[in-house]
């Protein structure tokens, strides 16, 4: 007596032991086979499920194979259960039996009677999260709206442009709208962020597409550390650009600081026009210059291009100065020699003029008639034509005269006596 129930106590361990050391595969109330640990089992019913619930599963997928370790059942090329080699032949039969119950399932699966807790959560989630998710952009917008309403009474307050010392790189108004913008596609970002993450978490609350879900996080991830390093090369280059665009506005400032002595000193012998064309050509030179150098600073080919567009502006502005210097060798010869001098009168274009000042390129003119003072290129005089009375070489040639006139009365003032 005691013997049998002392053989009783040691069936009843093992059955425990081995109850807790396996765990039964049950999918839609069938079950399949006996699993090594519940982890595995939970893995197992997941797959399978997965496979019904998308209803694109194949019995034809299903196959049994005898491996080293036993036969195994497998789906596609996913490897399921294995039944071990010590079990003998059972093992092939126990093989055969679930890959029958397993096709049969995949082909004919049992409709759910009614849903669970855990399925009515599921689909409450799911009808509430677009609900949640226009909630959240309507707080988003007004949010936004009454920032934007803020930010309208701050202007000459808190926004008053960006200034560098006395220049003004961007002016109030300007900044205003700017900041407005901002803040629009701040909002923008934001919904389409959060439309996306509804659609996520609509999607993983089912097993057939939690596959999915899951890779479509990972590239989510993937393409978020992307952006944020393109968007980090292009945050440098912004900055690169308004550094540039900051040191171009003060050399433009410089630029017309110096003409402005130009234009506004009266001993100028260039005219205003030529003054103002000057300064123009010099803003264009440089500020393709400050182009050409953030274009340098662009990797691989950013060098390359900004040599050729050097070269390109070189050839453009050599070409352009040849006429220019065609004009200053001839001023420049025509003042050499001298042909006209301070004080002399010239006619051109129907008036006397006497020269008041003379330089390699220009000559200062006052009129006879009514004291206007013109600056012309001695280009523009060589072309129109004009007649020269040099006032200094008749009154030398009268001297002359002159002193011959004494001579020749001296001389006859000796042959008297």
């Amino acid at each position: 007596m005691n013997i049998r129930v002392l053989k009783i106590f040691i069936i009843l361990l093992f059955s425990i032991a081995v109850v807790q050391a396996n765990e039964f595969v049950i999918v839609r109330g069938e079950t399949l086979f006996v699993a090594k640990s519940s982890t595995r089992a939970h893995e197992i019913e997941h797959i399978v499920g997965s496979i019904i619930e998308s209803g694109t599963g194949n019995s034809q997928n299903v196959f049994v194979e005898k491996t080293d370790s036993g036969w195994c059942i497998g789906y596609d090329t996913l490897i399921l259960m294995c039944f071990p080699v010590s079990l003998g032949d059972s093992a092939e039969i126990l093989s055969q039996n679930t890959c029958h119950k397993l096709s049969m399932l995949i082909d004919n699966p049992p409709k759910k009677s009614q849903l669970g807790w855990n399925e009515l959560l599921k689909l409450l989630l799911a009808l509430l999260s677009p609900i949640i998710f226009v909630i959240i952009i309507l707080l988003i917008n007004k949010i936004v709206k009454k920032i934007i309403h803020y930010f309208l009474y701050q202007e000459g307050k808190l926004i008053k442009g960006i200034k560098i010392g006395k220049f003004t790189i961007l002016p109030a108004r300007d900044e205003l709208m700017l900041t407005i913008t901002i803040v629009r596609w701040i909002r923008n970002i934001l919904a389409i962020i959060l439309f996306y993450v509804m659609l996520l978490f609509i999607f993983h609350l089912y097993p057939a597409t939690q596959e999915i879900t899951d890779k479509a996080i990972l590239l989510s991830f993937k393409f978020l550390g992307n952006v944020g390093i393109v968007a980090l090369k292009v945050l440098g280059y912004a900055v690169g650009a308004f550094a540039f665009y900051l040191i171009a506005c003060i050399v433009m400032k410089i630029i017309d600081l110096i003409f402005r002595h130009y234009l506004q000193n009266s001993d100028s012998t260039l005219p205003a026009d030529v003054i103002l064309n000057l300064r123009t050509i010099l803003k264009i030179f440089i500020s393709i210059l400050f182009v050409l150098g953030f274009i340098a600073i662009i990797p691989k080919y950013g060098y390359i291009i900004a040599l050729v567009g050097l070269f390109i502006l070189l050839a453009v502005l050599g070409i352009s100065f040849i006429p220019i210097l065609k004009q200053y060798i001839t001023a420049y010869t025509f003042h050499k020699k001298g042909l006209l001098s301070v004080g002399d009168k010239i006619f051109y274009k129907d008036r006397w003029w006497i020269v008041s000042e003379t330089s390699s390129l220009f000559l200062k003119l006052q009129s006879l008639s009514d004291d206007e003072i013109a600056i012309i290129s001695i280009e523009d005089i060589l072309s129109g034509g004009f007649s020269i009375r040099q006032k200094q070489r008749e009154t030398d040639s009268n001297v002359s005269e002159n002193d011959n006139s004494v001579s020749n009365n001296n001389k006859n003032i000796d042959i008297t006596e």
